[in-house]
């Protein structure tokens, strides 16, 4: 008998809702009982705060309480999926993707100059559940650990790690954001 994933949609809700995926398909609670997603041949799936992410072929869809929705968004298939607590989602093993549906970053300057630097240098260990322990994908994030970003990146340049590369623009980029914040 092959044995599910199981993930927890709003897990810090009061609302919470238990998702179980396996290669036979996908299961939502609902109303105390496991009922199938309708849809088939689910290839990965991605837990993002309140929405369940499913890559369906080489489509994201977005599955509700009631319905899947196909978002559009075209996939290269079978990349693994990352899903942050505010609902986006991460795709990609080379060259992270950063989906979100009905939200902007509420930052223009952050979307344009800091996420791809983000993106490249960061994203690899500051990603929701990374191996860093801090989730930094999100303008919100660095602004709320904004004083250690200074220090750490700007002030002693202990981040990245070794073995990182940032280069001297990169640093002058983050510097700008970060000065402009208070």
């Amino acid at each position: 008998m092959e044995t599910g994933r199981p993930a927890f949609l709003d897990a810090d809700g009061k609302t919470s809702q238990l998702v179980v995926a396996s290669s036979h398909g996908v299961w939502l609670e609902r109303a105390g009982e496991l009922e199938p997603v309708a849809v088939a041949n689910v290839a990965a799936v991605a837990v993002a705060g309140a929405k369940l992410w499913l890559e369906v072929g080489k489509r994201l869809y977005l599955a509700t309480d009631r319905e899947v929705h196909d978002t559009t968004i075209a996939s290269a298939g079978n990349e693994p999926m990352f899903g942050a607590p505010n609902g986006d989602v991460w795709v990609g093993a080379a060259g992270l993707r950063r989906y979100a549906l009905g939200a902007t970053t509420g930052d223009p300057m952050w979307a344009a100059r800091i996420q791809p630097i983000f993106t490249r240098v960061c994203a690899h260990c500051h990603l929701p559940g990374g191996d860093a322990g801090v989730d930094l994908s999100t303008p919100a994030a660095w602004s709320a650990e904004h004083d250690e970003i200074v220090r750490r990146v700007l002030v002693t340049r202990t981040m990245p790690p070794a073995g990182t590369v940032l280069d001297d623009a990169d640093r002058t980029a983050l510097a700008q954001w970060l000065h402009a914040k208070p």
